[in-house]
């Protein structure tokens, strides 16, 4: 905080940014239409803001802060960051802005690129140089939102993937122009512009500091992994939030992170309560009998409660379609690392494909080739069974108190629930998914 209040005053790094600038983007992307009878897309819309926090000779810290609007958007812990520039402007270690677009079969994460362009050394028409594996070339003067810029193309042995527009004055990035392969090679088009450059007093400089600082350990402190679209929240996680975030709030406001804040606050609110009823499930179906079930199976037969006697069965309900597909694709290959390491002590793992459409016979073949295509995608051996949602039902199905899939339900030789999951495990490097095998080891003594 005290750098940011010193360099506010005075201090421009060797990259031309000032300390205490802030630099705001706005852009869209959406899909590139080639078809001219071919409606046009909704694009998403985005605002990227960047605020330099420290600079000096050798190099630039940068605070960034994303919002987007359609095809998704990423939860709050992904729509900031920090991100240093060498003296060059290029790009130390990672941790830059990226945007979530969902295309309906899938999503992907789309980089954003900084504020900065990097270059070799003065720019003027026929200039080249290579940064990041891409080749740049300065084609053109021309004037850009009413700046003096030069135009430069990049690209690589592919073809042309960016044109982007530099202020003459400072390597700044003023406009850009890029091509995005996204959902098995459809391309779309990302366009982003300059929006505004303002200097903010010390006192708010300070105030956006701190703010980004708190957010930045917070999220450490989370153990979150690095671009995950996963919003749910464990007990400790709650618990860490809800200590940290009243004073995030007051640090916050009046701020470009307000907004933020507040929608973790209501994300917390949220699953707080829903960890509450999530935890009385837990507390109803534990050490109680398993209940009557009947499920049939992919290839063929049905198991029902009576085939589980004598053994420890594993239940992992999930909705296991091929489409759309998304990591951590409900953790299926940990189940198959645990099928084969407990094999032969008499466990046995089921996969439950929930689906309400094998109620329905015009779309039961459909599901059930989802399935297939899922199960041989994943190379999984352990049995696969289907559930219309009876069985899941009968079980809480902790879908309708608003959290979700896959719910994990460990059953002893008693025939009685040892261990009743809801959600993603976290994972071991080593031993993959700990907590579950240990459930599986207590009720294995049991």
């Amino acid at each position: 905080m005290l750098s940011c209040l010193l360099t506010v005053m005075a201090s421009v790094g060797a990259s031309g940014l000032e300390a205490g600038q802030q630099i705001q983007y706005r852009g869209t992307i959406a899909e590139r239409v080639v078809d001219a009878a071919k409606a046009e897309p909704q694009a998403k819309t985005f605002q990227l803001s960047w605020f330099v926090a420290e600079t000096d000779a050798s190099a630039t810290k940068l605070f960034w802060f994303v919002e987007e609007r359609g095809r998704g958007a990423w939860p709050w812990p992904e729509r900031f960051g920090q991100l240093i520039l060498d003296a060059q402007g290029r790009v130390q270690g990672a941790g830059g802005p990226s945007l979530y677009y969902d295309y309906g079969e899938g999503e992907s994460a789309v980089p954003l690129p900084p504020p900065l362009v990097a270059a070799d050394g003065p720019l003027a028409i026929g200039a080249k140089w290579k940064q990041a594996g891409l080749d740049h070339e300065v084609l053109a003067e021309e004037t850009t939102l009413d700046r003096p810029t030069w135009r430069v193309q990049v690209g690589n042995s592919y073809g042309v993937k960016r044109t982007v527009q530099i202020d003459k004055a400072a390597p700044l990035l003023v406009a850009l122009n890029e091509r995005v392969f996204m959902n098995k090679g459809t391309e779309f088009a990302l366009e982003m512009k300059l929006a505004a450059v303002e200097r903010a007093a010390a006192s708010q400089c300070a105030a956006t500091h701190a703010a980004f600082a708190s957010l930045l350990l917070l999220r450490e402190k989370l153990h979150r992994p690095p671009q995950s679209a996963d919003v749910e929240w464990n007990a400790e996680q709650i618990a860490i939030l809800s200590s940290a975030l009243p004073e995030l709030e007051k640090q916050a406001a009046g701020g470009p992170l307000e907004k933020l804040v507040a929608a973790a606050t209501r994300d917390v609110a949220l699953q707080g309560g829903r960890a509450d009823e999530v935890a009385d499930l837990v507390a109803r179906y534990l050490g109680e009998p398993l209940p009557d079930i009947s499920l049939p199976g992919l290839a063929g037969g049905t198991l029902s409660k009576e085939d589980l006697a004598g053994q420890v069965t594993v239940l992992h309900f999930w909705d296991y379609r091929d489409e759309p597909l998304k990591e951590p694709y409900g953790q299926v290959g940990y189940l198959e690392f645990l099928h084969h390491k407990r094999k032969d002590q008499k466990v046995k793992i089921y996969g439950v494909a929930v689906d309400s459409r094998l109620n329905d016979d015009a779309e039961r073949r459909a599901v059930l080739t989802g399935v297939r295509k899922l199960k041989a995608f994943m190379n999984l051996t352990y049995p696969l069974v289907l559930d219309g949602g009876a069985a899941i039902k009968a079980l809480g199905d902790p879908r309708i108190v608003g959290a979700t899939l896959p719910l994990v339900v460990v059953v002893g030789r008693d025939g009685r629930v040892a261990h009743y999951h809801v959600g993603y495990y976290e994972v071991d490097r080593q031993e993959g998914l700990k907590e579950l095998d240990a459930a599986v080891g207590e009720a294995l003594k049991k």
